[in-house]
């Protein structure tokens, strides 16, 4: 056996021999090579890996960043309307559309019923915030403007017609005129801080005070019912008041919900 195989190695030329032993170290490098190349190979989808996951833990955090940030520009905007707020809600709903994409895209843990309820989600809070901010222009977003400034107006639109238009009437009837009117701001203030129901209906009662003092005074009856008028307007006002609040607030806590 080992002279059979002495005997093939002697048939192979010397060339052919040197050649074979110099290719040794080649195949050995090949081996290696291939086998550092699978390795590489493992370590880089590894690598991939981790950083798609980085990347999907990036997405998630900024998402909740830009949930958070919306609900707290919403309840800012509430206590202090500002255009800036506007602006800074509406970057970050763009934000948190743009990070759930994202999420969607880098795993498949979501079926599409799951993403396509959260978009809606979205869509309901820039809905929601729209109507908020629309029910707060109405309100007026400092008090020169909106139903607050009408209220300022009302209210100083009495006093001046008690003051100048009713010369008429004696000292003492625009006194308590005048103590009405200023009891009537004081709740109506105190309200639009607190929306007390008892503070409300303070208001009101004070309202039909003023109007049973109206009532008694002597003739000049055109000049009464144009006072009265006033009055009703002022009253009437802080109920449109009342009713942009409520709907604020419902939209406010719908966002809150959602």
């Amino acid at each position: 056996m080992i002279q059979s195989l002495v005997r093939a190695i002697r048939s192979i030329s010397v060339r052919t021999r040197i050649i074979g032993i110099a290719l040794i170290p080649v195949v050995g490098f090949l081996a290696n090579g291939v086998s550092f190349t699978t390795g590489q190979k493992d370590v880089t989808n590894a690598f991939n890996n981790v950083e798609a996951a980085a990347a999907l833990s990036d997405a998630s955090r900024e998402f909740k960043i830009a949930l958070v940030s919306m609900q707290f520009a919403a309840s800012d905007f509430v206590a202090m309307p500002s255009g800036e707020l506007v602006r800074a809600f509406e970057a970050n709903h763009v934000l948190a559309a743009a990070n759930f994409d994202r999420i969607a895209a880098a795993t498949g843990a979501l079926n599409e019923e799951d993403t396509t309820r959260v978009r809606q989600k979205l869509g309901e809070l820039k809905l929601a915030f729209g109507y908020l901010t629309d029910e707060q222009a109405e309100l007026g977003f400092s008090e020169d403007q909106g139903t607050r400034k009408r209220l300022n107006d009302a209210a100083a639109g009495i006093e001046q017609a008690i003051n100048d238009g009713m010369t008429w009437i004696t000292q003492a009837d625009r006194e308590k005129l005048l103590l009405s009117l200023l009891t009537m701001r004081r709740q109506e203030a105190q309200y639009r801080l607190n929306q007390s129901s008892n503070t409300w209906e303070l208001f009101f009662k004070q309202f039909r005070e003023f109007e049973a003092i109206l009532r008694q005074l002597p003739a000049q009856t055109e000049l009464k019912q144009q006072l009265a008028r006033r009055v009703q307007d002022y009253a009437s006002t802080l109920a449109q008041w009342n009713r942009y609040n409520q709907n604020i607030q419902r939209s406010l806590k719908e966002m809150a919900d959602t």
